[in-house]
């Protein structure tokens, strides 16, 4: 039975650890009031916190920390809308820290907060697919259940970004849905949005805070240096603690960023298939921005009434992160599903010039207009399962209608060609 009480925070502080006992946390906040989790720029860990609107700038408070952690955001940190999103990915509920008698509760594929133990004082929080389930008796210690079931998790970021491990209960804590944003958070980011609205005219070129360029991703490649965009600057001078045991945040690692897609000569496109009609863009970006740490640009294309499946494309000028996505999408262990069983598919893989870019530019990027439907739309199915099985049948069924068709599609061009050439014969 884990104690509530007991906790361990850490702090780095100029790359030292430095220990900090439950009696120097800092008073005058409940823990109540630390009702969200915000996910680090520094580490990209998530931590407990609380938020304060201070006219046009949002103060965010670290549960157990002096005001010197604060981090503190105003209207003109964000030079487009893009950094906007990315920022407002980073806030969520409170995860809720599972006990011994709910873990009946963690099943095979579903999305988890748990913590990894990297070290003496290193205990982080990060997002983790249930890989699988080993249960087994609880014991009784004293009266109190002791859960001795294990876990085994695939870590979607961080350190550990694509290992298994095994984990016990007490390391793993309830993803609650984002219902609605914290009303200070949503003020904040309405004031932010309609100032870089008002001033996308003029500020095409994207400065950041302190006049710095934003860049996502650097492009090694360049011989010319880019500056450090905001959250790059963030994180080098931003020194936070690390989290308590008994408190559930999650996610870790630096995330693998994109480039804004006008400027590059080249970006790297995944064609899909076999997409429910009813996906829109923005179920597929957070979809996969929770699986992956990445945010796409996703497109959804438009389609024929009488089809009964729609294309779509994910689109990113980072060449880290489209990899992170397809060995994602490309597991042979797990099958992607809407929620009507629809599996998935990917088509082909491209990396075009800017005519693919020109190609796609009229049609809507993520998050332009929000879907009513939550998270649930997509989800994953494992090896081993029923609806595993299902999927594969209906994607392979799939990839033979999609081989059929393209060969009528050869013999089209065929025939059209013979009637081109014998008109022009005559």
């Amino acid at each position: 039975m884990k104690n509530p009480h007991l906790f361990q925070l850490t702090r780095s502080d100029v790359g030292q650890e430095v220990s900090i006992s439950p009696e120097n946390l800092i008073a005058g906040y409940s823990s109540s009031e630390y009702n969200l989790e915000f996910r680090a720029v520094k580490d990209d860990a998530w931590y407990s916190v609380q938020v304060l609107l201070e006219g046009d700038r949002l103060r965010i408070k670290y549960q157990g920390f002096s005001d010197a952690h604060d981090n503190l955001f105003d209207t003109t940190s964000f030079g487009n809308l893009k950094e906007l999103e990315e920022f407002q990915t980073r806030f969520r509920p409170a995860s809720m820290q599972l006990q011994d008698d709910q873990c009946r509760k963690v099943v095979e594929g579903m999305t988890v907060c748990a913590s990894f133990c990297f070290g003496p004082d290193e205990l982080l929080f990060y997002d983790a697919v249930v890989d699988g389930v080993m249960y087994s008796e609880h014991a009784f210690n004293k009266g109190h259940e002791e859960c001795l079931c294990t876990f085994i998790l695939l870590w979607l970021h961080g350190r550990n970004y694509g290992n298994l491990t095994a984990a016990n209960i007490e390391n793993i804590c309830q993803i609650q849905p984002t219902v609605e944003l914290d009303p200070k958070v949503t003020s904040f980011l309405k004031m932010t949005r309609e100032r870089i609205e008002n001033t996308s005219d003029s500020n095409s070129n994207s400065k950041g805070a302190a006049g710095l360029e934003v860049g996502f991703c650097r492009n090694e490649s360049s011989s010319t240096r880019q500056k450090l965009g905001f959250f790059e600057r963030l994180k080098k001078e931003t020194r936070f603690a690390k989290r308590s045991e008994s408190k559930t945040r999650p996610s870790e690692e630096r995330r693998s960023e994109d480039l804004p897609l006008g400027g590059v000569e080249s970006h790297f496109v995944i064609m899909l298939g076999n997409l429910d009609k009813a996906l829109s863009p923005s179920t597929i970006t957070e979809f996969l921005h929770r699986h992956t740490s990445v945010i796409p640009r996703v497109y959804v294309f438009p389609t024929l009434k009488q089809e009964i499946y729609t294309r779509g494309a994910i689109v990113l000028d980072c060449e880290k992160s489209i990899q992170k996505i397809s060995e994602f999408l490309d597991n042979p262990n797990r099958i992607i599903i809407s929620s009507t069983g629809r599996p998935l598919v990917i088509i082909e893989k491209l990396l075009g010039p800017d005519a693919i870019k020109a190609s796609m530019g009229t049609l809507m990027p993520i998050s332009k207009k929000r879907h009513c439907a939550g998270s649930d739309d997509l989800r994953v199915v494992f090896s081993g399962t029923q609806e595993y099985e299902i999927a594969k049948c209906l994607r392979d069924l799939f990839m033979e209608f999609t081989t059929h068709q393209n060969r009528l599609q050869q013999r089209l061009m065929i025939e059209e060609q013979d009637i081109l050439q014998l008109a022009h014969t005559t």
